[in-house]
């Protein structure tokens, strides 16, 4: 006998620190659908396992504050199981209760409590009568009316099949079906415990059997995150190498070309040297651009800036005196996305020096603190109204945000005020995650 305490009591503990692990690690997630009560449940088994190691414990103590606390150990041993089924079923219905209205789940809340009251009250009674087990000179045993208890568990059983068949056959969707299937397997295993306990008196496995549906649950649940996880990260991958071809589509542009074809020609003429230099800035431009699909990784800044550079060289041709280009790089050791810092400077010659009728300029600037490299593009154009402008959404400057916050977990912040000018800034972590 004194063999197959110890194993009990062994086999508690264990499950006690099991269930401990998983209710502290399953507290840190908020995410999945009927999470708290998901954890009001493990708390709940919690108790069921602590009671009966306290059972155990109590075994053949004399004393009367032995007998009290194995008494009140028997009660919540008889009360906590049927409370946690009543919590499972209501974890359960919660990956339902999307497809029923208000009224039918404030039904079901109701009619699934009334096991719960019955066991409860049934309990109480049990203090005065034993109906259920009385705990006499620190010997436990089980009243006439024992098998009550079990006819809570069995209507709890019952009820749970139910509502999951109709549940599993009203649905296509692959992913809730095996959720489903997940539930079940939860309740098989307490089932065992039960049948065990009825079988082999004395050898009460139910809170352990509840443990190990709660951790295959739970286990499931996180084999089913981590799958998500990296179907996201696929998902990310793949939007990523088509916002790249998106980037690299809208740089290159028709207007931009003919524009440079036309300044090239006209120099070949009346300034062959110049022409040559243009089309070799115009080839550099050309290749950084096509090379850029290339890159899944983050450039350098002194590679980004030389290829802005190109862009600007050609652009100073085309506006001459009304487009001046200042440079202020006092720091170059960082990495960004590439053609991140062109897509701003391409935005300030084109929609805010060009359309201004006095001469303006473009500043880039580069500078650092404790926490940020910073890439700053200005000019004294146009500007607008942040709160009204439509091409903020402009597909350039969303694009390089999405892949400064995926390449780098960098940061782009645009200031404008109309007829002063635009601000736009890089910020770029020092200290990545």
């Amino acid at each position: 006998m004194l063999d197959n305490v110890l194993i009990l009591v062994s086999i508690d503990l264990i499950a006690i620190i099991g269930e401990l692990i998983v209710l502290l690690n399953s507290i840190k997630n908020k995410k999945d659908v009927g999470q708290p009560v998901f954890n009001t449940m493990l708390v709940s088994l919690l108790f069921v396992t602590f009671t009966d190691l306290i059972s155990w414990f109590c075994m053949d103590v004399m004393t009367s504050l032995g007998v009290f606390i194995g008494s009140v150990a028997g009660f919540c041993n008889y009360l906590f199981p049927s409370l946690s089924w009543w919590i499972w079923l209501i974890y359960a219905y919660s990956f339902i209760s999307l497809r029923h209205t208000k009224d039918r789940a404030k039904a079901f809340f109701i009619c699934s409590s009334l096991p719960t009251i019955g066991s409860f009250l049934c309990l109480i009674v049990n203090f005065f009568t034993g109906i259920f087990f009385s705990y006499q000179n620190g010997i436990y045993t089980r009243g006439k009316y024992y098998w009550i208890n079990t006819l809570f568990t069995i209507i709890y059983m019952v009820w749970f099949v139910v509502l999951m068949l109709m549940d599993y056959s009203r649905t296509e969707d692959k992913k809730h079906k095996k959720h489903i299937i997940y539930l079940f397997g939860f309740a098989a295993l307490p089932i065992l415990g039960l049948l065990s306990e009825q079988i082999f008196f004395g050898m009460y496995l139910a809170p352990t059997f509840s443990f190990m549906g709660i951790l295959m649950v739970y286990l499931n649940v996180q084999k089913e995150r981590i799958v998500d996880a990296e179907e996201a990260r696929e998902a990310a991958k793949a939007e990523l190498e088509s916002e790249k071809v998106k980037v690299m589509l809208s740089q290159i542009k028709p207007h931009f070309l003919f524009n440079t074809l036309n300044i090239i020609r006209s120099l070949i003429t009346r300034d062959p040297h110049t022409a040559v230099d243009a089309i070799d800035h115009f080839a550099d431009y050309l290749r950084e651009n096509m090379t850029s699909l290339d890159h899944v990784r983050c450039v350098s800044f002194t590679e980004e800036l030389h290829h802005v550079e190109n862009y600007l060289y050609i652009e100073k041709l085309r506006f001459q005196d009304h487009l001046s280009v200042e440079y202020d790089i006092n720091t170059v050791d960082f990495l960004l996305p590439p053609l991140s810092l062109q897509i701003l400077v391409e935005n300030a010659v084109k929609h805010g020096v060009s359309p201004k009728e006095e001469s303006g300029y473009v500043r880039i600037r580069t500078t650092e603190d404790s926490d940020f490299f910073m890439v700053v593009c200005e000019d004294n154009g146009v500007g607008f109204d942040t709160d009204k402008k439509v091409t903020m959404d402009h597909v350039g400057l969303r694009n390089t945000r999405m892949r400064l916050k995926t390449m780098c977990n960098g940061e782009l912040v645009i200031n404008s005020t109309p007829d002063v000018g635009t601000k736009a800034v890089i910020l770029i972590p020092k200290h990545q995650k």
